[in-house]
C-alpha cells in the first residue's frame, strides 16, 4: 500500500510546482483585504489620563488646622484609583454619554424603543472605550470615534462626570450637615425667645426666673458653637476637596487609529500564504489519490 502522508521532499515539491497558483491567490487575498480596509470607516482615539486625589482631603479639619493639613498627601493609593475606575465603568455614567453626545443616532439605531436603543448605545459605546489601569496608579481613558473631535469630548466628559460624581459625594455629605446645623439652631434660637417672653410677661420667681435665665445663656453658648460648625461645614463646602488629577486632556487626534492597515495587511499576507501552501498541498494529495 502506497502511504499517505507527505513527506518533507514532496511538501517542496508541491510547493515549487504549485508556487505560481499560491502567488495568484495570495495576491488576490492581499487586493480583497485592500478594499475592505479602503471600505472600512476609520476610528480615532482620543485618551485622557487621570490620578486619584487622596479622599482625605475632603475631611474639613484640613482647611483650619495648618499642622493637619501638612499629614495628608495629594495623591490617592490604589484603592482610591479603584473607585474612580468603578465609577468610570458604572452604566449610570456611559448612560449620561450616550444621551449628552446623542450617540443613538451616531451608531444609527433604530426602533420606537427609546429604552432599547439606549441600551444598545450603551453597550456599542462600552466597545469603543477602554479603561486601563497602570503600573504607576494612573488611569487611561481610551475612547475611539469616527469623529476625532467627537473622541476626544467623550474622553473629556467621561473625566468630568467621574469628578463631580466623586466630588458630590463629599459636598452633598457636608450640605446635610450643614442643614441639620441650621435646623438645630433655628430650633435653639427659638427656645430663647420663648424663654425672653416668659421672662417679661410671666409672673414668676426670682429662683424660677435664675434657672431660665442660666438656661437662655447656654442655649447662647450653644448657638455660638453650632454657627461656628456651620460656618465651618459652608466653607468646606465652598472648597471641594478634588476627586481626582488629571495629567493628560484628551486632545483631537492627527491621523486614525483603525483600522492599522499595515498590521492587517501583514496579517492577511502570512495567514493567505499559509492557508495557500495548505490547500495546495491538500488539493495535490487528493488529486494523487
Amino acid at each position: 500500500m502506497q502511504p499517505t502522508n507527505f513527506n518533507l521532499i514532496d511538501v517542496v515539491t508541491v510547493l515549487q510546482k504549485r508556487w505560481k497558483q499560491i502567488a495568484v491567490f495570495v495576491l488576490l487575498i492581499l487586493i480583497i483585504t485592500t478594499l475592505l480596509l479602503y471600505l472600512m470607516p476609520k476610528h480615532y482615539k482620543s485618551t485622557a489620563i487621570v490620578v486619584a486625589a487622596n479622599p482625605a482631603l475632603a475631611d474639613k479639619a484640613r482647611l483650619f488646622n495648618n499642622n493637619i493639613q501638612g499629614l495628608y498627601s495629594n495623591f490617592g493609593s490604589g484603592d482610591d484609583l479603584d473607585r474612580i475606575y468603578g465609577l468610570a465603568n458604572l452604566d449610570t455614567t456611559f448612560k449620561l454619554l450616550v444621551d449628552e453626545f446623542n450617540l443613538i443616532t451616531y451608531y444609527k439605531l433604530k426602533g420606537q424603543d427609546i429604552a432599547l436603543n439606549r441600551r444598545k448605545a450603551v453597550l456599542n459605546l462600552r466597545d469603543d472605550i477602554e479603561l486601563q489601569k497602570t503600573d504607576i496608579s494612573q488611569l487611561k481613558i481610551m475612547v475611539w470615534s469616527k469623529n476625532k473631535q467627537q473622541s476626544a469630548n467623550i474622553a473629556n466628559r467621561l473625566v468630568s462626570t467621574v469628578q463631580q460624581m466623586e466630588e458630590g459625594i463629599w459636598k452633598k455629605n457636608y450640605e446635610t450637615s450643614f442643614e441639620k446645623i441650621n435646623a438645630s439652631i433655628t430650633e435653639m434660637e427659638k427656645q430663647v425667645i420663648a424663654i425672653s417672653d416668659t421672662l417679661k410677661v410671666m409672673d414668676i420667681t426670682q429662683a424660677a426666673a435664675i434657672l431660665m435665665s442660666n438656661k437662655r445663656e447656654t442655649l447662647f453658648q450653644q448657638i455660638q458653637q453650632y454657627q461656628k460648625t456651620a460656618n465651618d461645614f459652608k466653607l468646606a463646602i465652598s472648597n471641594n476637596a478634588p476627586a481626582l488629577y488629571i495629567i493628560e486632556n484628551a486632545t483631537s487626534p492627527a491621523k486614525h487609529d483603525k483600522p492599522k492597515k499595515v498590521d492587517v495587511l501583514i496579517a492577511a499576507l502570512l495567514t493567505s500564504i499559509v492557508f495557500g501552501c495548505i490547500i495546495t498541498l491538500v488539493f495535490d494529495k487528493r488529486k494523487n489519490a
